[in-house]
């Protein structure tokens, strides 16, 4: 008898696994070389930077979605008064 059985992990080839091994491993390199420098920051200047990115992008997409916000707020209070 066959029996099906659901995996939690998902079945990775070996070449992906090394990938994803080494791209750790050069993360970890490069937050030890920033902590040895002594820079301030546990992180290495170019993931800092991308952290940095990545916080403008979200609050740029933040205020435009709280604009929109607002603007569908007016609308329905506008709707609300017409036939409210």
């Amino acid at each position: 008898n066959i029996k099906n059985t659901p995996e939690i992990n998902q079945v990775q080839t070996k070449k992906t696994m090394m990938r994803e091994i080494a791209r750790q491993v050069a993360d970890l390199q490069e937050q030890l070389k920033a902590q040895r420098e002594g820079n301030g920051v546990y992180l290495p200047t170019s993931k800092y930077e991308g952290m940095q990115a990545e916080l403008a992008r979200l609050k740029e997409t933040e205020a435009s979605l709280n604009a929109e916000m607002e603007e569908k707020q007016s609308q329905l209070e506008d709707l609300a008064q017409k036939f409210g």
